[in-house]
């Protein structure tokens, strides 16, 4: 498919998808309608993935941590000690995990691929023992409780009225990335995924991108954790431990990494897999592992098909090749020849 034919279909597919899940109330059943919900609200996360590692190639094993920033921050700041109502906690939980990505990516700058990888996940632990962890923070081993607001005409208490807000925020954030894809910061950003030094020879500010990048994607997965602690209605350290970042891009990166379908997809698989998986194999040997194994089949299947697909490329005869081939051209030798 064309990249125009791919831009012009890319709407048709959104509203196909907004159409479906408006539907969706109508036909599931409460244990089903959450599993939806939360697929909503992980789409919302892998966005996030896609601005990082998808378009900067920055790997980053942080973002289900920025959730957990924007969860606790939600949760603190609408407890009965502070008191602040919805529109003006849930702003703030989101710039707390915007600040949080840049103290991380400050020291970071200079990092990329599996350095960068095990940067992130060294601090999203560290905050997970540090401050998840801590009961100073979460109170109690239950966690901390969020109770739903009424914001305006919205009644949040009713499960339907926070599903169509949900799938609202998400339409939301779709459109705002495809418009920021489409952008100057768009565009500097995704220079960054093929050669950092060429992108700085263009004039690009890698400095400025990075860190633009990181607050951007965090900031995203600091909103999915505010819908979270409004969907679940209790905040506590397990949903957000490390590994479960590592989960989220991974089924990022086996639904194509680069796109908003691709957030959306792993959306889904994020919160239909777990529990459809747990209710099919609760009797078996794999037992609550079976997300983690089908996860982990399906990447190294995708990366997998990918080498396999680029070395039958290669071997094609250069006379059957459907469009042009990338040609190398070595660079011209100059020898000294005395005179």
């Amino acid at each position: 498919m064309s990249t125009v034919a791919r831009r012009a279909s890319a709407p048709l597919a959104l509203a196909a998808f907004v159409a479906a899940a408006a539907a969706m109330p109508s036909v599931l059943g409460p244990a089903r309608l959450l599993s939806m919900s939360l697929a909503l609200i992980f789409a919302v996360a892998a966005l996030s993935v896609v601005v990082i590692t998808g378009w900067t190639g920055q790997t980053s094993l942080a973002q289900v941590t920025f959730m957990g920033v924007g969860a606790f921050t939600l949760a603190r700041l609408m407890a009965p000690r502070v008191g602040l109502p919805l529109y003006l906690a849930a702003p703030a939980a989101i710039l707390a995990a915007a600040v949080l990505s840049v103290v991380i990516g400050l020291p970071a700058l200079r990092l990329r691929g599996v350095y960068l990888a095990v940067v992130t996940l060294g601090f999203a632990q560290v905050l997970q023992d540090a401050a998840f962890n801590n009961s100073t923070i979460t109170e109690s081993q239950n966690g901390l409780v969020v109770a739903r607001p009424v914001l305006g005409p919205l009644d949040l208490s009713g499960e339907h009225t926070l599903y169509y807000l949900l799938l609202g925020v998400l339409v939301g954030c779709c459109l705002l990335v495809a418009a920021m894809r489409r952008s100057s910061l768009g565009r500097r950003m995704i220079s960054l995924r093929t050669t950092e030094v060429g992108a700085s020879v263009r004039g690009v500010d890698l400095v400025s991108t990075k860190l633009a990048a990181f607050s951007i994607s965090a900031a995203l997965a600091g909103l999915a954790g505010v819908l979270y602690a409004l969907e679940i209605q209790s905040v506590g350290p397990a949903p957000f431990n490390p590994l479960q970042s590592i989960f989220l891009l991974g089924l990022v990166v086996i639904a194509g990494q680069r796109s908003i379908g691709a957030a959306l997809v792993a959306g889904l698989l994020y919160g239909w897999m777990p529990p459809e998986l747990t209710r099919h194999f609760t009797d078996s040997t794999f037992g609550p592992n079976a997300t983690n194994l089908v996860a982990g089949v399906g990447l190294l299947l995708v990366l997998i098909s990918r080498e396999q697909l680029r070395g039958m490329a290669l071997r094609l005869p250069r006379g059957r090749w459907p469009w042009p081939r990338r040609i190398t051209v070595a660079p011209e030798v100059h020898r000294n020849v005395p005179a």
